[in-house]
């Protein structure tokens, strides 16, 4: 798997579905909705607007995505 601060969030999606919940969870935490409002922002762009780390968002975004990898 490679996330990359380019990709949207609609993209790590549809990719990821189980990727949703991880967007929920930060959603909660932020006090915004991901999938409502921030759907066509890149990763990188989400990062950047709710001043969290690339690295932490990739990190733990990736734990969220391996439980359905791609075939």
């Amino acid at each position: 798997m490679s996330l990359k601060p380019e990709m949207t969030v609609l993209e790590v999606i549809q990719r990821y579905p189980s990727a949703q919940k991880f967007f929920r969870r930060l959603g909660a935490e932020v006090g915004a909705c991901i999938l409502c409002q921030d759907l066509f922002l890149s990763l990188g762009e989400l990062a950047e607007k709710y001043k969290i780390s690339w690295e932490n968002l990739k990190e733990t975004l990736e734990i969220y995505c391996s439980v359905n990898e791609e075939k």
